[in-house]
């Protein structure tokens, strides 16, 4: 997560936003690396880098997660990212009853608030 910060900070102004996604390449390494196995991660990564340039359309695409979520409580508290399911399931399909675990493939959103 290193490198890609000084990559953003000292080597991303010089390229002027020539990134063609949004998230940008960084930022979407930046979330890979918080929620993604890191082995996993650094492929996501290197595949995203090799399509950002002039012979892919680019566009908008969140970066795609599978998580296990344990012990899941609802209260009110500041949202830093949205998980948005990939897919339309119901709750009780993905709850595995006997350790309360929930396992999802989900996209990684950045909250704007």
């Amino acid at each position: 997560m290193g490198l890609v910060r000084f990559y953003q900070k000292f080597l991303s102004p010089l390229t002027m936003g020539a990134c063609r996604y949004y998230p940008s390449c960084s930022m979407y390494a930046l979330w890979l690396l918080q929620f993604e196995n890191p082995l996993l991660a650094v492929f996501k990564i290197m595949y995203r880098i090799l399509r950002c340039n002039q012979l892919f359309a680019g566009g908008i695409a969140y970066p795609l997660v599978r998580l296990k979520l344990k012990n899941i409580v609802f209260e009110p508290k500041s949202v830093k990212y949205w998980l948005v399911p990939s897919t339309n399931v119901n709750f009780l399909d993905i709850i595995s009853p006997f350790d309360k675990t929930y396992t999802m493939r989900v996209y990684i959103i950045k909250s704007l608030f």
